[in-house]
């Protein structure tokens, strides 16, 4: 089963999901853990998105900005979500309460995923970035973000299908 070509096919007509078994696909897709996908939604994870963001301190515009950035990614709440190998956008959570002094959120490409170090003071997630470049942030202290591959694009596309099928 080419998943890469069921994929774009289903971009250009969505009708063609109701044709797909999706234990098949879920099947055809197992080198991959999806359980974190189970009954979620292209909307339902562009709804976390948008709600992950709109919770910042910024203005209208720049969540608005944010969230068309981050169409085809997925908001991260805990590590066992976060795979090896996908790129990530973070986003630096300040605590600080004095607006003053709270710089604008700034929304950052920040590599690949290549390891997760647990260390005393929290868990630092190493990524690589073009030209081969290694740097580590924080989980705790940031929104991490991480692309969608195409596989779980069309599981996300499927189950929208079949909520929509239980809704008629």
């Amino acid at each position: 089963m080419d998943i890469g070509k069921i994929f774009e096919d289903a971009k250009k007509d969505p009708e063609l999901l109701a044709n797909i078994d999706i234990n098949e696909l879920l099947n055809a897709i197992e080198s991959e853990k999806t359980d974190y996908l189970e009954n979620k939604t292209l909307k339902s994870i562009s709804d976390e998105v948008y709600t992950a963001i709109s919770q910042l301190d910024c203005s209208p515009e720049v969540v608005q900005s944010y969230c068309q950035k981050l169409v085809g990614y997925r908001l991260v709440n805990e590590l066992y979500e976060l795979h090896k190998g996908k790129s990530v956008k973070i986003i630096k959570i300040y605590d600080d309460k004095n607006p003053e002094t709270k710089p604008e959120p700034r929304l950052q490409y920040y590599g690949k995923v290549c390891s997760l170090r647990f260390l005393n003071h929290g868990t630092n997630i190493v990524c690589m970035s073009f030209p081969i470049r290694y740097s580590q942030y924080k989980f705790d202290h940031y929104l991490t973000f991480q692309q969608l591959s195409e596989e779980e694009q069309l599981i996300l596309m499927a189950y929208e299908k079949i909520e929509e099928s239980e809704k008629n």
